[in-house]
């Protein structure tokens, strides 16, 4: 995959820790916990997320006060970043992990 294997490890640790993954000590890999098409991108991009990056969109969490653009940037940027990620999650809900793994075989067949 060209990542670094304690990449992986770390990601199949959120994945099991969501539930959409069963893995065994000692033995390398893992198998999906349920069909694929029960496991939406939303359900995998929710348990890769870090906590501390909650939003997809992340503002500067102390701008300057006495600056009057860093003292509105947050209030002024929160709706429509709220927005975007809603319209995010909203759309990797209809997506499913069999939708992508079609795709990959079809294209690795054609």
């Amino acid at each position: 995959m060209g990542t670094n294997p304690v990449v992986i490890r770390q990601m199949m640790s959120c994945l099991k820790r969501a539930g959409l993954i069963l893995t065994r000590n000692g033995l390398p890999g893992g198998r999906l916990a349920r069909l694929q098409e029960e496991i939406s991108l939303l359900d995998i991009y929710k348990a890769v997320q870090k906590e501390e990056d909650a939003s997809l969109f992340d503002l500067y969490p102390n701008p300057n006060p006495r600056c009057f653009v860093g003292a509105n940037i947050q209030g002024s940027l929160e709706a429509p970043m709220n927005e975007a990620q809603a319209a995010l999650e909203k759309v990797l809900e209809g997506y499913s992990l069999k939708d992508i793994t079609a795709y990959i075989r079809e294209k690795s067949n054609g």
